[in-house]
Formats: C-alpha cells, sequence, structure tokens
C-alpha cells in the first residue's frame, strides 16, 4: 500500500510538470477546470501503455491530479515563472555566445561607419532603417549623447529591412561615407519630413549638400556596399534581431525607440563594471 502511494505521488510531481509544458506548447488549451482535465486525460491517455504496467488506477490518477492542482494553483503559477525564468536565461546565454562569435565583425569591421570617438572607451551600435518611424524618433538621442560624452563610439549599421527605397537610399548613404561626404549630415537630413525616404529624397539631399550625384550612384552600385549591407543581415540574423531600431551595448540587445535617458544609463554601467547591467 505504502508503495502504491509513493507510485502516486510520484506520477502526480511528474505529470504536473508535464503538465505545464503542455500548457506552453498548445497555448489554445485555457487553465480552466475543463481545460486541465482535457490535458490530463491526453497525458494520461500518451502514457497508456506505461500506467497498464501498475497497480495504479488510471481513472483515480486522472482524478487525484486534477483535484490536487486545481486546489494549488499557485504550484502552476510558481512553476510558469521558474521556466520563464530559466528561458530568460537561456536567451541571455545564447545571445552572449553569438555576441561573442560576431564580436569582431560588429566592432572591428574595416567597413563600419563610426559617429563620436573611434577610439572611444563604451562603443554603442546602432541598427536603423530610414524609413522606421521609431528610428526617426531615436535619431536624436546620437547627437545629444555624443555632444555630452567626448569618450563615447556609435557605430552605425546600415540595415535596410523595409523594402527597396530603403534599399536604394542604404546604398547611397554608405556611398556618402565611402567618398568622404558628411555622412551625418545627409544621414540627418534623409530623416526630416513626413514622406517616405526614396532615391528621388537622398538626389535632393545630395543636391542641396553640393555633391555630384552621378558620382555617389555609380559609388551606390558597387558590389562592395552590398556587401557591407549583407553583413548587417548576418549580424542581426545570429543575434535575432529582426526590427529596428535596435541597439548593442555590451553584452546586451535593446530593440526598440530606447529612451536616451535608458542608453545613457547603460553607457555608464558599461564604465563601472563593464557590462551594460551591473
Amino acid at each position: 500500500m505504502q508503495r502504491s502511494i509513493i507510485i502516486l505521488y510520484g506520477a502526480m510531481l511528474a505529470l504536473a510538470i508535464t503538465l505545464l509544458l503542455f500548457v506552453f506548447t498548445r497555448p489554445e488549451a485555457p487553465l480552466d477546470e475543463a481545460g486541465v482535465r482535457s490535458i490530463v486525460s491526453e497525458m494520461i491517455e500518451e502514457r497508456g501503455e506505461q500506467s497498464s504496467n501498475s497497480n495504479i488506477d488510471k481513472e483515480q490518477l486522472n482524478i487525484s491530479i486534477e483535484q490536487y492542482l486545481l486546489s494549488n494553483p499557485r504550484i502552476l503559477e510558481s512553476m510558469s515563472s521558474a521556466l520563464q525564468a530559466e528561458n530568460r536565461q537561456l536567451e541571455v546565454e545564447r545571445t552572449g555566445v553569438a555576441l561573442l562569435a560576431m564580436k569582431d565583425l560588429i566592432y572591428n569591421d574595416e567597413d563600419n561607419i563610426v559617429l563620436g570617438n573611434p577610439d572611444g572607451d563604451v562603443a554603442l551600435v546602432e541598427f536603423f532603417d530610414y524609413n522606421c518611424p521609431f528610428c526617426k524618433q531615436v535619431m536624436p538621442h546620437i547627437p545629444e549623447l555624443l555632444d555630452n560624452d567626448p569618450n563615447l563610439k556609435i557605430i552605425i549599421k546600415e540595415f535596410p529591412i523595409l523594402g527597396q527605397d530603403s534599399v536604394d537610399v542604404a546604398r547611397l548613404s554608405i556611398a556618402i561615407e565611402r567618398l568622404g561626404h558628411d555622412y551625418w549630415a545627409f544621414h540627418k537630413a534623409l530623416f526630416t519630413g513626413r514622406e517616405r525616404v526614396t532615391i528621388e529624397k537622398a538626389r535632393k539631399v545630395s543636391l542641396e549638400m553640393n555633391i555630384n550625384f552621378i558620382e555617389l550612384e555609380l559609388e551606390a552600385k558597387k558590389p562592395e556596399i552590398d556587401e557591407i549591407i549583407k553583413k548587417s543581415y548576418t549580424i542581426a540574423e545570429a543575434l535575432s534581431i529582426n526590427g529596428t531600431p535596435a541597439f548593442i551595448i555590451g553584452e546586451e540587445i535593446l530593440p526598440g525607440a530606447v529612451d536616451v535617458e535608458e542608453l545613457r544609463y547603460r553607457i555608464e554601467n558599461m564604465r563601472e563594471c563593464g557590462k551594460a547591467n551591473c
């Protein structure tokens, strides 16, 4: 009898853990009584062969598990929280490995567009698209950070993902840098106005800057320019960056329109402890 009780509670614990996994892999199943009953029944059925080899009554086990979990819902809550924390930690570790593998391509690539202090003690990396409204929103953060931090290095990664217009303009923008023109002035001008950023807008901006647009187009069509953009795609894929803007600082990837104070906080942390989060 005692052995059967031990087996029963052991099975209950194992199936409770499995139930949590079912909940995460089958998000359509509600966590009400009917939902738990459905999931448990499915689990019991899958384990029919194993259960038939024991003296435990399957129906009784089914009822016991249901009653126990429905009477103690915080068990599932605690297990869910623990699993989420574990998944977050695994993601942090995965990101750390990917960042290490991509370190040279991110920070030391000879084609990097660098603003601020090239020898700065902290590097902030931004991935952006000229037709991304959130990139336009955070664009003023760059000069604000640089104006107040002479030791900051900002690396710009052209990451055109919002259509052919974005790709065409990214090519021209990289060509601006390669030809020795004022990249930041061109970059900032493209973000002004509400219209979509296209080749025509880039042409207008270049003429306002007294830049020969024919020369600029010829440079933009060189295969080396496409290779630079491909490197941004390679990094983004490795780091699961699938939107813009996205920032990299230290061991952390910050997606979306991050507030300038949040960026400044991470920069200060890098100086204090060598990590974005001390």
